[in-house]
């Protein structure tokens, strides 16, 4: 199948270019122009596109290109507490984009989107959430990813756009950003530093790269299959919440180390999630997937990674 991934240069989009070109899959690497490409190198089988989801021509010359069954849309600007002056650039990626993808799709004609979209556009719940909950928007990031969600429902009901919105819950894994709780936790011990963080009460829904990739693959296999209406969304999660001091006291446990993490050394961030897990009971139904590594084999897996790549 022939499949292009916008934001192919990501966390995300790299391990999943990788993927999808082992299992066979023709794939066609979007990357704004200019784009760090790092993360692409010495990968067979793949092609890059330049692909800057803000310039609609730009789309369109990379869909003629790549004349794809499937699209991936991951490109995408996040910032947890943004600043005024980021705003705009924020929605021009996360909001024109996806308008600008769409409308390309539509041009072009029958061409399926799976559309990734974000835990943080549900209100808070003291409870796993289910895709049918309520949805308030956890910062200006969360908003322009629902409002992307919106767009595609749009889409979907004017345009006959086939779309899956995957609602990620936390990813992690070999290859995640350094600033991110796993991998800055993983490196402050590597390096005998104490772990800074805030008090460590937050239990969040992790899941680990592998699980998200396979959970791509199974969308992109059972496509016509899950997708009962136009639009469809299913949370990707693992079901389980975990603190952030369990997972310190994993990281530590597996790496040996009696390093004491500082907790409340970091500030809480206002209007800080407390708990945020996801109910998967309909991607399990529906697509028949369910996430294989446990916390203690991620988190490994994770310092693993970070070992080699701190002995090199």
């Amino acid at each position: 199948m022939r499949i292009l991934i916008t934001g192919s240069n990501g966390f995300i989009g790299s391990s999943l270019v990788l993927r999808l070109s082992v299992v066979g899959h023709q794939v066609f690497a979007g990357v704004r122009p200019g784009g760090d490409r790092s993360r692409l190198m010495n990968m067979d089988n793949i092609t890059t596109v330049e692909c800057d989801v803000e310039d609609l021509s730009s789309i369109d010359d990379a869909i003629a290109e790549a004349r794809p069954d499937k699209v991936i849309h991951l490109a995408t600007r996040y910032a947890v507490q943004h600043q005024s002056q980021d705003a705009t650039r924020i929605a021009m990626a996360n909001v024109v984009g996806t308008i600008n993808l769409l409308e390309s799709i539509k041009g072009h004609g029958n061409i399926d989107l799976i559309n990734t979209s974000s835990c943080f556009v549900y209100a808070p719940k003291d409870a796993p959430l289910v895709e049918t909950d309520p949805l308030s928007p956890f910062n200006f990031y969360a908003l322009t990813k629902l409002q992307a969600e919106e767009a595609c429902s749009y889409y979907a009901r004017q345009y006959g756009t086939r779309i899956v919105n995957l609602r990620l819950f936390p990813p992690y894994g070999p290859g995640d950003y350094d600033r991110k709780l796993i991998p800055s936790f993983i490196k402050a011990v590597l390096s005998g530093s104490a772990p800074q963080l805030t008090n460590g009460r937050q239990k969040w829904d992790y899941i680990h790269i592998h699980d998200v990739l396979d959970a791509y693959e199974k969308v992109i296999e059972h496509f016509d299959d899950i997708v009962s209406e136009k639009v469809e969304t299913y949370n990707i999660g693992t079901g389980q919440a975990t603190s952030v001091r369990s997972i310190g006291e994993t990281i530590l446990e597996i790496m040996g180390s009696n390093i004491e993490p500082h907790y409340g050394a970091l500030p809480e961030r206002t209007g800080e999630l407390f708990y945020l897990c996801s109910d998967i009971n309909k991607v399990q139904n529906k697509l028949h997937w369910a996430p294989r590594i446990s916390i203690h084999e991620g988190l490994a897996s994770s310092i693993e990674w970070y070992k080699a790549r701190s002995e090199r």
